[in-house]
């Protein structure tokens, strides 16, 4: 007897399956770039922190080779082992985030209130909070979409999680979306 796998199980394997492209390799080991009206450099004032950058207006962009965020404010936290966390924020419309994927014209592209990123020698992570939005698309054609109060996108193997909202007791309150392409021969079944 064939059972087949819940939708949103279905949707978690698709994104993952996704994934196989990677995004620029080199990526990683590229420096940060940021373009603003106004930064703002401060030393750390906690121990471990290096510095602390605040880029505000212009829609203040980040980019690190082929990954790219943009909102009205971001901030870069920089720390003495290295380690970069960034939070871009839109209070006024979403942040946006957009990667192109190594090797072809495939490119990722999210959106939400919050961006946080994490950065060091090896991963490279984005949380997508409040409203967050992520899809993936082959020229101007969205290929998969999702959408939930929250979005982990791993930036170097592409891998997404999508969560809804949640009680304080852990029960759903907000949707899970998914629009996955129309693969019928591919669709994951359980054998019992």
């Amino acid at each position: 007897m064939k059972k087949h796998i819940s939708p949103v199980l279905f949707a978690a394997f698709e994104l993952l399956a996704t994934g196989a492209a990677h995004a620029e390799k080199a990526d990683i080991g590229k420096h940060i770039k940021i373009v603003a009206d106004t930064m703002t450099k401060t030393p750390g004032s906690d121990k471990g922190v290096k510095e602390v950058l605040t880029a505000a207006g212009g829609g203040a962009t980040l980019s690190k080779g082929s990954f790219t965020v943009s909102g009205e404010t971001i901030v870069v936290t920089t720390y003495q082992n290295g380690r970069e966390e960034v939070h871009v924020s839109s209070p006024n419309g979403p942040a946006t985030m957009q990667q192109k994927r190594e090797g072809s014209s495939l490119r990722t592209e999210g959106e939400a209130r919050n961006i946080y990123l994490v950065i060091d020698s090896k991963t490279a992570v984005a949380e997508l909070r409040e409203h967050a939005k992520i899809r993936h698309l082959d020229g101007g054609n969205t290929t998969d979409e999702s959408a939930g109060d929250g979005i982990s996108y791993d930036i170097l193997t592409e891998a997404v999680t999508v969560r809804g909202a949640s009680s304080p007791l852990g029960r759903p309150l907000g949707p899970l979306t998914s629009m996955l392409p129309n693969h019928q021969s591919q669709h994951p079944q359980i054998e019992s």
